[in-house]
This record gives C-alpha cells, structure tokens and sequence, in this order.
C-alpha cells in the first residue's frame, strides 16, 4: 500500500474518530499491560478494560461504513450518461473523409445539410456509400408510429433522400452507391475513415416520439471496440440491402 494512501485516509479521519482510536488502543493496551504482569489491576478491570478498548476501535469502523453509506445514499446519482450534442464537429470530419458510410432510415435532412460536402467528395472520387430505409417496405409502417403528426411520410422523405443522392451520383467522378433495407434501423452512424487506417463514427439513436433528445455518441477506431462493433454491423446490413439503380427511380 502506497504511503500517500495512507497519508490520505489519515487526513480523512475526523478528530472525535481520532480520540475514538486513541482511547481503544489505550484501553486495549492497558489490558495487555496488566495481563503481562506489568500492571496489577482485578481481574474485572482487566477484562472490562480490553472490552472498552475492543469496542471503541469497533465502534470507529462501524462509523466509518455508516458515513460511507450515507454518502453513497445521499450523493446524487443521476447523471446523464448520454449526450444530446456531438462533442465533435461531424462537418469538418466529413470534409477530410477518405471514404464515407452512412445508414439511417430517411436521412433527407442530413444529406440536404452536408450536400455541398458530400459533392466536393464526389468531386473527388470519394467512395461514398449510404443505407437507408426501403421506401416502400413494411418499414416504412413503423417509421410512420413513431411521429404520426408529421406533415410528410418517411416514404415520401426516402425518396427525396434518393433524388438528391441521385443528383450526386451524375457528377463524373462520383463514386456513391445507394441501397434500401426493408429494416428498422435503431440508429443513425456516419462512418467517416481518414488518413493513416484512422476512423470515426458518429452514432445517432432513434427515439419514439422523443424528438429532440436522441443519444449521441463518437467513437474512434483507434481508441476504443465500439467502432469495429457498429462498423461489422453495417457491412452485414450493407451485404444484406439491395442496391437502387437508375431504373428504380
């Protein structure tokens, strides 16, 4: 055990716990005293004496468990262990992409915010891949419960999603390809690679009628397993969707 523990907890302990101390091993040391004939005290004495000492060095540890649980009961536990707001700006992330994947069940209002990114990458020859919702799979039933008030239907915004993709796709050096999977996708994931094998991702999860206070998260590849995690995930929804072409539109 380190001494700067040591140092510490000493620190910690409160006087009247120090005179509770103090006065146990003072007890218990005046009965030891006397069973070794150094000191002559009644038989009585000795064993209340030891006793006293046993119980104010019990009494110390008990009073240490009592503080420590009431702390743990009165401290406040509920911390928000999720994020409404990236704590990373996603845009310049996606501006410095080596390649790009996106799933998500409609996406018509991300794809219009990033478009011009998503066409300077096109521009470049960037490998841009993006999942959404089938627009006229069973899906889009569920899509629909989860915000029945709103004024236009997740079909309706998956094909507008597409149009814009589609807009993209034309640009002469584009490398964007499109697919639709008849899934209710639980969240929303950028995946963005960079330079040197380095990667992130920017996760979204959907809500049910909780609009604006959906969960976000980012995780780098080179830091911790969620990346690799959510990445397998998409490659198996990817190898499993089918692809939109020109004569689908």
């Amino acid at each position: 055990m380190k001494i700067s523990y040591l140092v510490n907890k000493i620190q910690d302990i409160e006087i009247h716990d120090i005179i509770v101390i103090l006065c146990g091993i003072f007890a218990i040391g005046i009965g030891l005293l006397d069973f070794i004939d150094l000191i002559h005290f009644e038989k009585f004495i000795q064993i209340f004496t030891g006793a006293i000492g046993i119980l104010l060095l019990s009494q110390f540890t008990i009073n240490e468990k009592l503080n420590h649980t009431i702390t743990m009961l009165s401290s406040d536990k509920k911390e928000n262990n999720y994020k409404t707001e990236y704590s990373e700006n996603i845009e310049e992330y996606i501006k410095k992409s080596t390649a790009l994947s996106i799933y998500g069940i409609e996406l018509y209002r991300d794809i219009d915010r990033y478009y011009s990114q998503l066409e300077s990458l096109s521009n470049e020859g960037i490998k841009i891949r993006v999942l959404l919702a089938d627009p006229n799979g069973n899906v889009i039933n569920m899509v629909n419960l989860r915000y029945p008030t709103n004024d236009s239907s997740a079909s309706e915004n998956v094909k507008k999603t597409i149009g814009l993709l589609t807009k993209l796709k034309r640009i002469e050096n584009s490398s964007i390809e499109i697919k639709i999977l008849d899934y209710l996708f639980p969240r929303k994931v950028y995946f963005v690679a960079l330079q040197n094998d380095k990667a992130v991702s920017f996760i979204s999860n959907y809500t049910f009628r909780i609009a604006n206070e959906k969960a976000k998260s980012i995780h780098h590849k080179d830091k911790d397993n969620n990346y690799t995690f959510y990445e397998k995930e998409f490659k198996l929804m990817w190898e499993s969707a089918k692809t939109v072409t020109e004569a689908d539109l």
